[in-house]
């Protein structure tokens, strides 16, 4: 047994079909959490998952959910917002022109603070359906993947198991 398998078995995983959905890694239970929602990410402590919501006929909104599913929605965005990323600053977000950003606390209870916009966003993001940014845990760097022409996205590679792959690649005491 290594150090980290009793985290391993304690980990979820949430993805998206037409719904998020997470899965229980320990039991490999699958377990409805929004059936509207994409883009789930987990915050830094685990305990928070935030999404896009994505009502037809409205606009899509940042909400956040206890990881757990049970308890309320708290909706971050009050005019539109896609794209959710934890960094230990604070949660980031997009809007159509913009990168914004919400102060939030997630413990002893979720908080969040007002919203700030950041900087205006310069590229096409084109019609990639995935989070095409990301944002270092201090919040100081971001990095952006623009479409390139004929660029089609058909797949995602989802790896099960990852964890005998890792411990068969970096085997414990190597540097």
């Amino acid at each position: 047994m290594t150090d980290w398998q009793p985290l391993w078995l304690s980990l979820k995983l949430a993805f998206v079909t037409t719904a998020i959905l997470t899965v229980s890694m320990s039991d490999r239970k699958v377990t409805p959490f929004e059936p509207l929602g994409a883009c789930p990410v987990f915050s830094p402590d685990g305990r928070w998952v935030a999404y896009t919501l994505e009502n037809p006929g409205t606009r899509a909104q940042i909400l956040v959910k206890p990881a757990s599913g049970a308890g309320g929605k708290v909706q971050i965005t009050s005019d539109t917002g896609a794209f959710p990323v934890w960094t230990k600053t604070g949660l980031y977000f997009v809007t159509e022109k913009k990168v914004m950003v919400a102060e939030v606390q997630t413990q002893p209870a979720f908080k969040v603070g007002p919203l700030r916009e950041l900087f205006d966003m310069t590229f096409d993001r084109g019609s990639i359906p995935l989070r095409n940014y990301d944002v270092t845990r201090d919040g100081q760097t971001f990095v952006f993947m623009t479409e390139t022409s004929g660029r089609v996205w058909k797949q995602v590679d989802v790896i099960l198991d990852w964890a005998k792959d890792l411990a068969r690649l970096a085997p414990a005491g190597k540097k």
